[in-house]
């Protein structure tokens, strides 16, 4: 999809009356307008090719690339901003985490972003970090992030758990690509080689957790399509220890390595396109993030999905055994 961003913002280098050159705080305004126009137009666009039954792997990537043009954009005007104010380039580098750093977003899905610095003007970087997510908040989006330099993301990842399973999903946006790759580099050799066993058993741990919280069945009245079983982050913990187990960034290079079959992957990405269609809906039906597969949601995602009573068989109940065979 072509997104014509620069239909929506002013030039970033047009003058403003008098003053030459305008700041990116007084072109705020309208950078502001025009990205909530962007985000309408566009979103409207996505949610229509769900109506029509778009693919849950379309719908999920081209919000995260609607995001990521949105993104490219506003740290473009305020890095030039930076610039012109106080000279020099700044080491800094917007980075997509969780499941914006895998290209996944759902309609109301949280977006998780860091901004990777070298540590040489730490309140350069907070200013840049602080113009961002200020102007995010005010398009009312769920924003996470984080400011660190690569030592830091380091030294949590040795501690926590979900720093480092974050890193994994690293995915560069704009910036400084050097001090990313160089990330990158030091947590696969951390992670895949020195402390892939302990990696496992960790995450081994945390979905015995979830079984307990959420369940340990998947045929549950209400499913959590996310964190019950056979949900989104069991998929997702498989490929989490895939990438560790085989040294591995893609699912595609276990099929090229002989541990899957063309096949397998085929079952797998047609698991996680069924999930997200329904997870798309849910997200829609709430107008929020919402995971939950509740009794006054089911029929209406059934209705959505095609299915439709037959005789003394509802749609509900079709809809169902559907979804319980995808999750086992």
């Amino acid at each position: 999809m072509d997104f014509e961003i620069n239909r929506y913002f002013p030039d970033e280098n047009q003058a403003y009356g008098d003053s030459g050159r305008a700041s990116f705080e007084e072109k705020r305004p309208l950078y502001l307008s025009g990205a909530r126009h962007f985000m309408s137009h566009f979103g409207e666009i996505i949610r229509a090719r769900h109506a029509e039954s778009a693919d849950g792997v379309w719908v999920v990537r081209t919000i995260a690339e609607m995001v990521d043009i949105l993104m490219k954009k506003l740290f473009q005007c305020i890095i030039s901003d930076v610039r012109y104010q106080s000279g020099g380039r700044e080491q800094v580098t917007l980075v997509a985490t969780g499941g914006y750093g895998r290209g996944e977003l759902n309609p109301y899905s949280d977006i998780d972003i860091m901004f990777l610095h070298n540590g040489k003007d730490s309140r350069r970087v907070e200013d840049i970090a602080q113009k961002i997510l200020y102007f995010l908040w005010d398009l009312r989006l769920d924003v996470g992030y984080a400011v660190r330099t690569s030592q830091d993301c380091l030294e949590m990842s040795n501690s926590d758990m979900t720093v480092k399973t974050a890193l994994l999903d690293t995915r560069y946006i704009c910036g400084n690509k050097t001090l990313l790759k160089d990330l990158q580099k030091t947590v696969l050799a951390q992670t895949m080689t020195k402390g892939s066993d302990s990696f496992i058993r960790q995450k081994v741990a945390e979905l015995e957790l979830r079984r307990e919280k959420y369940g340990s069945s998947v045929y549950l009245l209400e499913p959590n399509i996310k964190e019950g079983e056979g949900g989104l982050r069991d998929l997702q913990t498989a490929l989490w220890i895939a990438k560790v187990r085989f040294k591995v960034a893609e699912p595609r290079e276990l099929v090229m390595k002989g541990i899957l079959t063309e096949q397998d992957l085929e079952t797998y990405a047609g698991l996680l396109s069924y999930l997200w269609r329904i997870r798309n809906e849910l997200h829609y039906l709430s107008g929020r993030r919402n995971d939950q597969l509740t009794f006054s949601d089911q029929s209406k995602v059934a209705s959505f999905l095609g299915y439709k009573d037959r005789g003394d068989q509802l749609g509900v109940e079709d809809f169902l055994r559907d979804y319980y065979l995808h999750a086992t």
